[in-house]
């Protein structure tokens, strides 16, 4: 049964932001990530970098790559775009088997519509996911979803079907401290006939484990046509925080693109538990790097502002949004260095 709402410590600080600086400072962040020396030598305005894109007058070739500056109390201040259960397209006890958490809901001019409804079990149509818009202006970029339950299972494969998606990244374990978090929605052994979702078999191909990810090769039928899908799984991402190091993450993002370089097909899905915190999060961390590597210069609090108009509450806690700030900042040296350079270089 989906939970009735997430008991976050996030939720109150972002209510009391004096608190939340107190706690911040016990949590051990690292207020210079949030204010980079380097930023401030040559800083515009936040809204400056809010797209990320250089005028199309000026040559950005040479300028350095330049991730602006970002205050906690700026971040608090982001308004959270949670949608009211008065958005669904139904009541909300109705819907309560097809959502995670009840203050988690998707926002309504973006929620992802599927094709078949089930009479059965789900006659409206409904998944708890959003549209994204992309670091380049794209309308669909990702999709943004809620970790699947027993229930929505095959909803979930028929979201990723009628999308035509052939990227999955799962930043969630389906069981963390003891609670569930995701429904594994996928068979655990390779090859066979696979598992039968709704109207949709899935079968794994093959599986890789790499550093902190698992890349996942898996084969989607229905009515006679098949199809591949990437299934990237990082293990290590604890719920409202991040992980102690952004390498493995940089990594999993190189290969993923690499694999999504190769594909013609739909958005990026992905999901954590929610599909908000560690799901925004990844999301900004791949927008910010398209724009460092297109325009030099990207702005971690405008790609949360962004985000959020399409899903609210994406990047929930100080710890995430210092995450991203730091794996930005990474990409940032890395396109600094010419020997670096190459993995992020726009294909």
């Amino acid at each position: 049964m989906a939970a009735p709402g997430l008991a976050e410590a996030d939720a109150d600080l972002a209510a009391n932001p004096g608190t939340l600086a107190k706690a911040s400072g016990q949590a051990g962040l690292d207020p210079s990530l949030f204010q980079s020396p380097v930023v401030k030598k040559a800083r515009r305005d936040d809204d400056d970098f809010r797209e990320g894109a250089a005028d199309d007058c000026i040559d950005v070739t040479g300028l350095p790559a330049t991730v602006a500056g970002c205050s906690l109390q700026a971040f608090i201040k982001l308004p959270r775009n949670a949608p009211e259960p008065d958005c669904l397209p139904a009541p909300a006890a109705n819907l309560m088997h097809l959502n995670r958490y009840m203050d988690v809901l998707p926002n309504a001019h973006t929620r992802v519509p599927l094709s078949d409804a089930n009479e059965m079990a789900n006659r409206w149509g409904y998944v708890n996911a959003n549209f994204v818009r992309g670091a380049d202006g794209e309308s669909v970029a990702y999709i943004a979803a809620m970790g699947p339950l027993a229930t929505t299972k095959a909803d979930f494969w028929q979201m990723v079907w009628d999308q035509n998606s052939s990227i999955i990244v799962m930043l969630t374990g389906l069981e963390e401290g003891g609670i569930l978090k995701c429904a594994r929605y996928w068979p655990k052994e390779i090859g066979d006939n696979g598992q039968l979702y709704g109207n949709i078999r899935v079968s794994v191909i093959s599986v890789d484990a790499n550093s902190g990810y698992v890349h996942s090769v898996m084969s989607i039928q229905r009515n006679g046509e098949c199809r591949e899908v990437h299934h990237f799984w990082y293990k290590a991402w604890p719920d409202h925080g991040a992980p102690n190091a952004a390498a493995s993450v940089l990594d999993m993002l190189c290969d993923i693109r690499a694999v999504s370089a190769a594909q013609t097909s739909g958005p990026w899905v992905v999901h954590c538990s929610a599909g908000i915190g560690r799901t925004g999060t990844f999301m900004a961390i791949d927008m910010g790097a398209h724009q460092l590597a297109r325009s030099r210069r990207t702005a971690l609090l405008g790609l949360i502002r962004a985000m959020r108009e399409d899903r609210g509450s994406m990047v929930q806690s100080p710890q995430q949004a210092e995450f991203a700030q730091k794996a930005l900042s990474t990409v940032a040296k890395e396109l600094n260095n010419a020997a670096a350079a190459c993995r992020w270089q726009i294909v």
